[in-house]
């Protein structure tokens, strides 16, 4: 399965003025802190799996690959399944009707009688699963979750050596700390 970002968030979890007031940095450029406040996001995304502001996505799949039970959505919280579409010529949307999705349930699942839905036309990436995920809106976002993309996004606004590759540098243990119990641990 393949994931394509169709919308990106229409905002962030954190306001550039936000960011100014926490670095006490009144005159810092604005395109650098969103840019800042942006990387930290999706950062903090990668490290916890999760999607914080509602953003759709292009799911891509060769074939089902089930013949009966649940397909695994690899974002999460997962709002609603917008559409399946079987794509190539003569391209058909599956009836919502005939597939459930398990929102709750991390990873998100959809249901279907899989060998009961019509074949993809094509035998490269046939099917296209179009997602809506993410928390919602930025006052939506756990609270921790949004103190790690502000604290991150001010840890590299005051990082001055960008060239110094050390691990530290990267992800500060308080961002680790934060992140960590939104993780999905998987045995």
């Amino acid at each position: 399965m393949i994931s394509i970002l169709h919308e990106a968030p229409a905002q962030e979890p954190i306001s550039v003025d936000a960011l100014r007031d926490y670095l006490h940095a009144q005159e810092a450029d604005e395109a650098l802190l969103q840019s800042l406040i942006s990387s930290a996001r999706m950062t903090v995304e990668a490290r916890s799996g999760l999607r914080l502001i509602t953003q759709s996505w292009n799911l891509l799949l060769n074939d089902w690959e089930h013949s009966d039970g649940a397909l695994s959505l690899p974002h999460y919280p997962v709002r609603s399944v917008v559409a399946i579409r079987i794509v190539g010529e003569g391209a058909a949307v599956i009836e919502s009707s005939l597939y459930r999705l398990e929102a709750g349930a991390r990873p998100a699942l959809v249901f279907a009688q899989w060998r009961d839905l019509p074949r993809p036309r094509q035998s490269h990436y046939g099917i296209q699963i179009e997602i809506e995920a993410g928390f919602g809106a930025p006052d939506d976002v756990p609270e921790p979750l949004r103190l790690a993309v502000k604290t991150l996004a001010a840890h590299w606004y005051d990082m001055n050596d960008w060239n110094a590759h050390r691990p530290e540098n990267a992800i500060p243990p308080q961002v680790r700390t934060l992140i960590e119990p939104h993780r999905l641990m998987r045995i």
